[in-house]
C-alpha cells in the first residue's frame, strides 16, 4: 500500500512540476518546489500508522 501511495506523491510532483514549467517559472524553483512537496508528503505518508 505504501508503494502505491509513494507512485502517487511521484504522480503529484510531477503534475505540478508540468503545471510550473507551464507557467515559465525558472528552473530552479520548479525544482524547489517539486522536491519541497515529494519530501512533505512522503514524509507524511511513512508516518501514518494506518497504511
Amino acid at each position: 500500500m505504501r508503494v502505491l501511495s509513494t507512485g502517487g506523491i511521484v504522480g503529484i510532483a510531477v503534475a505540478l512540476g508540468a503545471v510550473l514549467v507551464g507557467q515559465n517559472v525558472a528552473g530552479w524553483i520548479v525544482g524547489l518546489v517539486v522536491g519541497l512537496v515529494s519530501v512533505i508528503l512522503a514524509a507524511v505518508l511513512w508516518s501514518s500508522r494506518q497504511l
